[in-house]
C-alpha cells in the first residue's frame, strides 16, 4: 500500500502550497449526507476485512495441499474461489447508490473524494477527478481489494516448497489470523470512532477528530498484544525463511515488520473511507471545500 500513502502524500503537499494562508470553513452535513459518509466507511471496511480473509483461507489451503493459486490475487481462480470478496464488493457499490445516489444527496460528499488511486484509476477507467458516486464505488471496491491484497504479499507473501511443514504452516496461518485481526480492528474502530464525531459534530475531516490515531477503549492495542502472543505461541519451531513473510531472521524482527505493514493498510483502511487527495495538478481549488464556498 505504499503507493497509494505517497501519491496521497505529494498531491496533498502540493495542494497545501496553493490553500496556505487560507481559512477553509467548513459547513455541517445533514443526515443524508453523513449516512453516505457512514456507509461508504462501514462497507469499505468489511470490503477490506473479507478479502483479507479470504486472503488467509487460501493460504490456509495452499499451506496444507499445495496447488497453483495466488493468494495474493483476489479472483475466483485464486483467492477468492467462494466468491465471498466479490459480494462484499457487490454491497459496498450498493451501498453507496443507496445512500448517496437514490437519496438524491449532491456533491458535496464526492468533494471528498478527488481522485481515485492508482491502480485503481486507470484499471476502471475512472475520470480524474471523479465525478459521480457511482464511480466513487466503484473505486473504493477496488481500492478495497488492492488493501487487501498488498497487506497479504507483506505479510504472508507466496512460499514455495508447498505444502508447508506442521510447525511452518502453522506459524504461517498464525500471522495472517492474528495480523489480519490486527489490521481490521484498526479499521473498525477508528471508522467507528469518525462516524461518531461526525454525527455529533457535522462535517469533521479525521486530523480534526483525532479518530485517525485514536484507541479510546484499548482494543487495537488489545488486538496487537494477542497477535504478538500467537505469533510466540505458534512459531517458535518454525523455519522463517520458509514463510515468505517480511523477515526471516527472527520472531522480534517479525513482529515489528508485521506491525508496521498492519499499521500501513490500516491506516489506508481509515483514511480511503473518508478522503481521497487529488493525484492531478493543478486542480480546483474549491474540490476541497463545500458548495459554492471560498477559500
Amino acid at each position: 500500500m505504499g503507493n497509494f500513502n505517497k501519491l496521497g502524500m505529494v498531491a496533498t503537499a502540493a495542494l497545501l502550497l496553493v490553500v496556505a494562508g487560507s481559512t477553509v470553513s467548513q459547513a455541517a452535513y445533514d443526515s443524508a449526507e453523513l449516512k453516505c459518509r457512514s456507509t461508504i466507511a462501514k462497507t469499505f471496511s468489511k470490503a477490506i476485512a473479507t478479502g483479507q480473509k479470504s486472503v488467509v483461507g487460501c493460504n490456509k489451503t495452499r499451506d496444507k495441499s499445495g496447488g497453483a493459486a495466488d493468494c495474493n490475487i483476489l479472483d475466483s481462480g485464486n483467492a477468492d474461489p467462494k466468491g465471498k470478496f466479490a459480494k462484499a464488493q457487490t454491497k459496498l457499490t450498493d451501498g453507496v447508490t443507496k445512500a448517496c445516489i437514490t437519496s438524491g444527496i449532491d456533491g458535496d460528499v464526492l468533494s471528498e473524494y478527488v481522485s481515485c488511486p492508482e491502480p485503481c484509476s486507470t484499471a476502471l477507467a475512472l475520470s480524474n477527478p471523479l465525478s459521480s458516486y457511482a464511480d466513487l464505488g466503484q473505486c473504493l471496491a477496488c481500492v478495497a481489494g488492492e488493501i487487501a491484497q498488498d497487506f497479504g504479499s507483506a505479510s504472508q507473501g507466496l512460499p514455495g516448497g508447498v505444502p508447508l511443514s506442521t510447525d511452518d504452516g502453522k506459524c504461517h496461518g498464525a500471522i495472517g489470523k492474528f495480523y489480519g485481526k490486527y489490521m481490521s480492528t484498526i479499521i473498525k474502530d477508528r471508522t467507528k470512532c469518525q462516524n461518531a464525531e461526525e454525527k455529533k459534530n457535522g462535517a469533521m475531516d479525521l486530523a480534526s477528530t483525532g479518530c485517525a490515531t485514536s484507541d479510546l477503549k484499548g482494543k487495537i492495542a488489545g488486538a496487537l498484544t494477542k497477535a504478538e502472543a500467537g505469533l510466540d505461541k505458534s512459531c517458535p519451531a518454525a523455519v522463517l525463511a520458509n514463510l515468505d513473510s517480511c523477515a526471516v531472521t527472527n520472531l522480534i524482527d517479525l513482529k515489528n515488520c508485521l506491525k508496521t505493514d498492519s499499521d500501513t493498510a490500516g491506516d489506508d483502511g481509515v483514511s480511503y473511507a473518508y478522503e481521497m487527495p487529488p493525484t492531478i495538478c493543478p486542480i480546483g481549488v474549491d474540490s476541497l471545500v463545500r458548495g459554492s464556498q471560498s477559500v
